[in-house]
């Protein structure tokens, strides 16, 4: 992925600062007091990519960060090789994708 580029960024940036953004938001989610446990989750599309970002499944919102979320292409799948991707998604990453 790092030598392809999305809207004129390299992937391997791009993915990272969705990475990061989906992690804030999930924060976000508990401040808030929008979630319980595990329940609930927020993905984030890649721009210029048929990828989005999602949190694993079953991992407690304080252990997030931004190198455990999962990249997925857009059937879910998640992206082979990628950090993550040796956890399981979100069980509604299909609904997400």
């Amino acid at each position: 992925m790092s030598s392809e580029y999305v809207d004129g960024v390299k992937a391997e940036v791009a993915v990272a600062r969705v990475r990061a953004e989906v992690a804030s938001l999930h924060a976000e989610l508990v401040r808030y007091g929008l979630v319980v446990w595990t329940g609930g989750n927020v993905s984030g599309r890649v721009p210029g990519a048929d990828l989005f970002v999602i949190k694993p499944s079953g991992v407690s919102y304080d252990e997030l960060a931004p190198e455990n979320m999962i990249v997925c292409d857009l059937d879910g799948n998640v992206v082979p090789g990628t950090p993550g991707a040796d956890r399981a998604p979100s069980s509604d990453t299909a609904a997400h994708a």
